[in-house]
């Protein structure tokens, strides 16, 4: 297996990581320092640009050989011609790079040309040093346009008015006030293979952590239902349907402002498998089984979704209510050691309602359904909510300085 990173208008040589065995799960290890230039052209291309993540397969001699001849070649063109196959490609905004001190982080899922999801691979790609200068990649450090605001005049106003109002704390409509926050999983998608065989027996549960808070939550146990989809792509796929609904209040402040930015909304499945015996005994009528039966059963890992939060900084054109926010999508659940790596997928949606102004969130301080940031965001101190209200705040202080160096030269004279 071969993995090539590629990304367009950078000025540099698409890199080739180095072959690898193949292996249910390879485990690649490659690391690469790039030096790039931060001008027009660079931090345009890291702003409104993805970062393409293609996986080859490297046919050995013999296997190269052997198809040549089948298709009617010689053994000396097949060693010629391409050994070659492409497995799939996956991408990601590199946006991050930019707004997020630990850069761009996760597993992406790989789709062949069809579109067919093929697998999951994981990248991590952070600034090092920015002239000359370490780079802190903890999720509280400043990210790299706050640590440098002067690139921001290098970027295209568009971007540089979108990524402006993400890295203002507190954004646009951020006021303190209180905001609800819903976190909408309607379907867990699986994998039903060529031959469309129903899953084995069991339940699916999700527990999620909202960015910046320890505190799980859960949606309830269901198992597959008897419907499968069937896409234009002729992929099929058991549906596992949650209509689950968790409901949150927060302040909508600069540290919820911090945690949506920093850290991602993190979506854990899992799958409790059934004793067929007790189940037989114990089931219901309606064909589901009671909480003891999951209990008892095993539980087995289905994988993780990572759902970044940051576009719910920014202000939405063509809502219909004002001080809402929504994202929505299907994601892909991935377990390095599953056996359909990122074929299986989550259906969710998150929406962000912006209370206002006049609705202070002390009133629901202490309640279970509150979402209160903590960790090293909680720490660190509020900042200067905007740029302008750091030149208006200089402005000022010189202003009261040159104020108090002229009524001490008033004084000083006889």
């Amino acid at each position: 297996l071969a993995e090539v990173i590629t990304c367009k208008d950078l000025s540099f040589r698409s890199p080739y990581v180095a072959l690898q065995a193949q292996t249910f799960c390879p485990h690649f290890h490659y690391r690469q320092v790039v030096s790039l230039m931060a001008d027009v052209s660079t931090l345009t291309a890291l702003a409104q640009q993805d970062c393409i993540v293609e996986l080859w397969h490297h046919c050995p001699r013999s296997q190269a050989v052997a198809a040549a001849l089948s298709r009617g070649q010689t053994s000396t063109t097949a060693m010629t011609g391409q050994q070659q196959v492409f497995l799939g490609s996956a991408s990601c905004p590199l946006q991050g790079l930019l707004t997020k001190p630990q850069g761009v982080r996760g597993w992406l899922a790989l789709r062949s040309q069809l579109g067919k999801p093929v697998g999951a691979v994981q990248i991590a790609l952070y600034f090092t040093h920015i002239a000359g200068v370490p780079q802190d990649t903890c999720p509280g450090a400043a990210c790299p346009l706050s640590r440098f605001p002067e690139l921001l005049q290098l970027l295209p106003a568009d971007s540089a008015v979108m990524l402006g109002q993400l890295l203002s704390c507190p954004p646009p409509g951020f006021h303190g006030q209180l905001a609800r926050v819903s976190i909408h999983m309607e379907e867990l998608l699986l994998p039903g293979g060529d031959e469309l065989e129903r899953p084995k027996m069991a339940n699916y549960t999700a527990t999620y952590k909202l960015p910046g808070s320890q505190v799980e939550a859960s949606a309830s146990a269901k198992s597959p239902n008897g419907n499968q989809r069937t896409s234009s792509l002729l992929v099929h796929s058991w549906r596992v349907n949650w209509q689950f609904c968790g409901r949150h209040w927060v302040a909508a402040d600069w540290g919820l402002a911090r945690a949506l930015l920093a850290y991602p909304l993190l979506v854990s499945v899992v799958k409790h498998e059934l004793n067929r015996r007790r189940h037989r005994v114990s089931s219901s009528n309606d064909g589901v089984a009671s909480s003891n039966n999951m209990q008892n059963g095993s539980a087995v890992p289905v994988g993780t979704v990572e759902v970044d939060l940051s576009p719910l900084l920014v202000c939405q054109r063509g809502t219909q209510r004002s001080g809402c926010r929504w994202l929505s999508g299907v994601f892909a659940v991935v377990h390095p050691m599953a056996k359909n790596l990122g074929n299986t997928q989550l259906h969710l949606r998150v929406l962000l309602e912006l209370q206002p102004p006049e609705a202070a969130p002390d009133q629901l301080i202490g309640s279970p359904a509150f979402w209160q940031v903590e960790g090293p965001l909680a720490a660190l101190p509020a900042p200067v909510s905007s740029l302008n209200e750091q030149k208006d705040e200089a402005a000022k202080s010189l202003g009261r300085q040159q104020q108090s160096e002229r009524q001490q030269m008033q004084q000083n004279q006889p």
